[in-house]
């Protein structure tokens, strides 16, 4: 079970899903629009028009879009209920050695141990950590990735207090 299927079946009342706030985009695309309406109080030649109509278009059109992505609820974060935090979710890409640790150390549950990793840039061999901002509740799952989607290779570890400070440094 991949961790957004264990989110949605396993912990209803303690995680939800939510749509991100429509705010900042609609002040974005009202930035944009200010600056169109300025663009036309200034002389036709001059560059300070070019600027402001260029400057315009990219931000009513990039707030327009993004208030309308916000609105349709197709951009969205997890919130962790019991202590009212917003969550993240981080991926690590491991080396087959860390990998192979990180999978035994999951499928054993002795998570402390996992501090010891060390991330590389680019894998097909990821950790996969859902945690809240105030790091009081975290998810790990290791996989494999293959093109976007995740095949995991461990179940879903949870974590809470402590046990989240212990692996704070993969957050980082």
């Amino acid at each position: 079970m991949e961790i957004n299927e264990y989110i949605s079946t396993q912990m209803s009342g303690k995680i939800e899903r939510r749509s991100n706030s429509i705010l900042v985009p609609v002040i974005v695309c009202a930035v944009g629009v200010i600056c169109l309406v300025l663009a036309y109080t200034a002389h036709p030649s001059d560059a300070l028009q070019i600027t402001l109509l260029t400057l315009g278009s990219i931000l009513s059109f990039t707030g327009l879009v993004w208030a309308i992505l916000c609105a349709t609820h197709t951009l969205w974060h997890y919130h962790y209920l019991p202590t009212n935090s917003p969550m993240r979710d981080r991926t690590l890409y491991l080396s087959a050695e860390d990998f192979r640790y990180c999978s035994e150390v999951l499928n054993s549950g002795k998570t402390d141990a996992l501090k010891t990793l060390c991330p590389i840039p680019s894998s097909n061999s990821v950790l996969r950590i859902v945690y809240s901002r105030d790091m009081d509740f975290a998810l790990l799952q290791s996989g494999h990735r293959d093109t976007s989607q995740m095949e995991p290779t461990s179940p879903v570890v949870t974590l809470t207090g402590n046990e989240v400070a212990s692996i704070s440094s993969l957050l980082r």
